[in-house]
């Protein structure tokens, strides 16, 4: 996680940034999604090993997912359509979010 993060970290960083060059916006948006969507499978088995017992495990993890998936609720209210096209405010509380989890 700790190499995978800062990938869409820096994507984060500039797309928040960057209002103008279309190009280089779709450009961080690879780095974007790179960065996220390969964290998530360190964060699953991380998770899957530090659970003791079968049940345990498998509890864990389904709160995990349920919690996880719990920020599609939350991301309605971050990405409003008023702040389009470049919804600096959403992509700014996420690159928070980011940095927060990789220092923790």
């Amino acid at each position: 996680m700790l190499c995978t993060m800062p990938i869409a970290i820096i994507g984060y960083a500039v797309i928040a940034n960057i209002d103008e060059h279309p190009k280089v916006k779709y450009g961080m948006t690879f780095m974007m999604a790179t960065g996220i969507y390969s964290s998530v499978p360190c964060v699953l088995t991380w998770l899957a090993n530090n659970s003791a017992g079968h049940y345990k495990r498998a509890t864990a993890a389904a709160l995990q997912l349920a919690i996880a998936n719990c920020g599609g609720i939350l991301a309605v209210f971050l990405y409003p359509d008023i702040d389009g096209p470049n919804f600096h405010r959403g992509h700014t509380v996420v690159l928070a979010l980011l940095v927060t989890g990789w220092f923790s």
